[in-house]
């Protein structure tokens, strides 16, 4: 069984822009042990990197988030281990799930090491 885990919505994706549309993402996560988005970004014009300056913004305004992942179907340019791509012609599908759920679950195991390195330095 899967740990359920958290996510911040990244961007300004159209699909949280209508209750059908964000029930269907909260569903395709759920499948893979990802609990429903914690949050939204900002929206700003995205020309210019501003999807990923919402994202990177909403990340430095939320320190405690211990693991984050940003799901899209364009190319952005976010920190290593923190974007899964999907395809727009298939949608989300399983093996972005598994992306997802991999990636976050990678960035609670750095996490939980760097505060046990840090436990043993105190």
């Amino acid at each position: 069984m899967r740990r359920a885990t958290s996510v911040a919505a990244a961007g300004r994706s159209t699909w949280r822009e209508t209750g059908y549309q964000r029930r269907c993402v909260v569903r395709a996560l759920a499948a893979f042990g990802v609990a429903a988005p914690i949050g939204d970004t900002a929206s700003l014009p995205s020309y210019d990197g501003g999807r990923e300056r919402e994202i990177l913004a909403w990340v430095a305004a939320h320190p405690a988030t211990e693991a984050w992942v940003a799901i899209d179907d364009m190319d952005l340019q976010l920190p290593e281990g923190h974007f899964v791509r999907t395809d727009r012609g298939k949608g989300f599908t399983a093996a972005d799930g598994a992306r997802v759920h991999a990636a976050l679950a990678a960035q609670r195991q750095r996490a939980a090491r760097e505060r046990r390195a840090a436990r043993e330095l105190s």
